[in-house]
């Protein structure tokens, strides 16, 4: 048995990431001014006269001053401020700005989910600062555990898609009514599997979303592989704060918080974090 210890403080895990510092180059595409031997270092010649012989008299000019090439950041914006981020950071943080190595698989961005729907614009996992940072106190345990750490399915859930998801499958057993909504639409909720160090799935005795009762936390028949996959996520989760749900081996929701519904949906365009460069945590 592996003996997850989490440590995780109020704050962000603060991530620097230097920037890498190139040395400008001058181009050398055109050819040198032919320079005779008596030509001085720092000379350019003139024709001042023809010395009785028509020969170049050397005049001494200084060189051109050619400006140093503006510094750039990573992005190549020409400044070293980081772009800002898209979304209210007091409401949300973006798991993936808190630690990369955190793997992204968000569904239902996708048609790889059980309604065979994409509902989402794109795939980015948003939770609320205090969700966010007690996902990363778990994942840094399963790594430090010997895991690849954290996969992670579906976050944050505007409202909006819930509704359409009740549309689609108005079942409780497998989503919750729109009416009182679930925790992923409070974005205290989060879907999530572990994976081994070459980034592999662990196996949990059925798929992400398979409602049936194998996916129940308690059913028994499950090798002795699996249950121990499963309570390796499940120590890992509960000692960072997280309950789980009884009928799905893949749901977390955070204890005791309580935040209102939402219907914010993020944006697409970018510039948007894939690592903590772009931003930092305020306080």
């Amino acid at each position: 048995m592996r003996t997850l210890e989490i440590s995780f403080g109020r704050r962000a895990l603060a991530l620097g990431l230097g920037l890498a510092l190139t040395a400008a180059c001058r181009g050398d595409g055109a050819p040198e001014e032919p320079a005779p031997e008596t030509r001085a270092p720092g000379e350019r010649f003139a024709i001042v006269g023809d010395g009785g012989a028509g020969a170049p008299t050397p005049v001494a000019e200084p060189e051109p001053v050619v400006d140093a090439p503006a510094s750039t950041n990573e992005e190549g914006t020409g400044s070293d401020e980081r772009p800002a981020p898209d979304y209210d950071t007091d409401a949300w943080l973006e798991v993936q700005a808190l630690d990369p190595t955190v793997v992204l698989d968000i569904r239902y961005a996708t048609t790889d989910n059980f309604v065979g729907e994409a509902l989402y614009p794109c795939g980015r996992c948003f939770l609320r600062p205090e969700a966010a940072e007690a996902v990363i106190a778990a994942h840094q345990a399963l790594r430090e555990a010997g895991f690849g750490g954290l996969k992670l399915f579906d976050c944050y859930r505007p409202r909006p898609v819930q509704e359409k998801l009740w549309a689609i499958h108005p079942d409780p057993r497998a989503v919750a009514p729109p009416s009182s909504g679930s925790m992923h639409n409070r974005g205290l909720a989060i879907d999530l599997t572990v994976v081994d160090r070459e980034g592999q799935e662990l196996d949990m005795g059925t798929a992400y979303d398979a409602f049936s009762e194998r996916s129940y936390h308690g059913y028994r028949g499950l090798s002795e592989e699996v249950k121990a996959n499963r309570k390796a996520l499940r120590e890992a989760m509960e000692a960072a704060g997280f309950r789980p749900l009884r009928t799905e081996w893949w749901h977390y929701s955070l204890k005791g918080a309580q935040r209102p519904l939402d219907d914010f949906v993020w944006t697409c365009t970018g510039p948007w974090p894939a690592g903590p460069r772009y931003w930092e945590r305020r306080g």
